[in-house]
């Protein structure tokens, strides 16, 4: 099944969300419903790692998924929950994914990283900046 799965990282309120192989937007609409799950058992802010390297999909299921993510319902790119999103992969289409998202979804920053791991440093590097801009403010 093109949705993995989604986890938390045991102490943290990071999220690693997993799909796989071919995708569709009705894939990531099933993913989303289980995301919005775990993030409503996370007390504050969610920051979310997605894991996309090893998906296809097509340029059709791009635009579908974009406008689905775009919504701001629980789960998706936009949900006021989440405090910020990294993505893992290369393909073409995560990366026109990504593009598009900055520019319809304002303040939507989307970092993309080669692996899981650089993504959840880069997540927790950005968590401590938050938490030491809270400190001294």
């Amino acid at each position: 099944m093109p949705f993995a799965g989604t986890r938390q990282l045991s102490g943290e309120s990071i999220i690693i969300t997993t799909y796989e192989g071919a995708i569709t937007a009705d894939d990531v609409a099933h993913g989303s419903g289980h995301v919005a799950e775990l993030m409503a058992t996370i007390e504050g802010k969610v920051w979310a790692v997605v894991d996309l390297s090893t998906i296809t999909t097509s340029f059709a299921d791009v635009m579908k998924i974009m406008a689905h993510q775009s919504k701001g319902t629980e789960g998706t790119t936009t949900d006021p929950k989440l405090a910020a999103m990294v993505l893992v992969g290369s393909d073409q289409f995560v990366r026109l994914y990504t593009d598009a998202m900055r520019k319809r979804a304002q303040g939507i920053m989307l970092p993309m990283y080669r692996t899981v791991d650089e993504g959840v440093e880069s997540l927790r590097i950005m968590i401590e900046r938050e938490q030491n801009k809270e400190k001294s403010g």
